[in-house]
Parts: structure tokens; C-alpha cells; sequence
């Protein structure tokens, strides 16, 4: 039995199987690893809510997790061609809560993340 067999919900996880089907975002605009913001890390994934997605609409912009912001405010992210990439965020990442919302002064910082992660088709 595989892992996630025990994780009913697994399935509704954006991910890959196949490096074929990354199409949206392409290769080189999807993060497959970020720096995440130590107070987050409680699980392997880093998560939000998907662009467009239609099954969070009680989450709308909001962070389940944080990107870290502890070089210089940024962090590095590395990206399903294997490049990496130093992202300097506009504003600090202070975790508060989980599921919080989005502060306006962070709220470029979530859409170029949000932009670089799966999306629905």
C-alpha cells in the first residue's frame, strides 16, 4: 500500500505525476521547492489556495503556509526545469494564523507566488 493511501484527500493535492503534464504553469515557471517560513512547516507541502480554483472559495486569499523571508526578506525557490531562484519578498512574512488572510502590503508577494504553483485546468 502506498502512503498516501491512507490520505483519502491526497488525491485533491495539486501534483504531478509525469513531467509531461506540467503544461500551466510551464517547467520553468513552476516552484517544485520553496523556502518555507519555519512557523508553517507542520506537513511536506507548502499550500494555498490555487489560482481560479473553485473548491476554496471560503479561503480566498489566504496563506496555509508562508515562504520564508529570512535572507535579506526572500527566499529561494527551485523550479521544475532545475533552475533556481532568489525571490525578495515586498513585505515581511509574519505568521499569525493558519489560514490568514493576506495583508495588503503582501498581496503582490502572493499573486507571484500563487502564479508559479499548479493551477486548475
Amino acid at each position: 500500500m502506498a502512503y498516501l493511501d491512507n490520505y483519502p484527500d491526497a488525491a485533491n493535492l495539486p501534483a504531478f505525476s509525469r513531467m509531461s503534464q506540467i503544461q500551466t504553469p510551464c517547467p520553468s515557471d513552476l516552484f517544485v521547492f520553496i523556502d518555507e517560513l519555519p512557523a508553517t512547516q507542520f506537513d511536506a507541502s507548502f499550500g494555498k489556495p490555487p489560482k481560479g480554483a473553485t473548491n476554496y472559495q471560503d479561503w480566498p486569499n489566504c496563506w496555509f503556509d508562508l515562504p520564508a523571508d529570512r535572507h535579506s526578506r526572500g527566499g529561494n525557490l527551485s523550479f521544475a526545469d532545475g533552475h533556481v531562484e532568489h525571490w525578495r519578498w515586498q513585505a515581511s512574512k509574519v505568521f499569525t494564523q493558519f489560514g490568514q488572510a493576506v495583508a495588503a502590503a503582501e498581496m503582490p508577494d502572493y499573486v507571484h507566488n500563487q502564479n508559479a504553483m499548479k493551477q486548475p485546468l
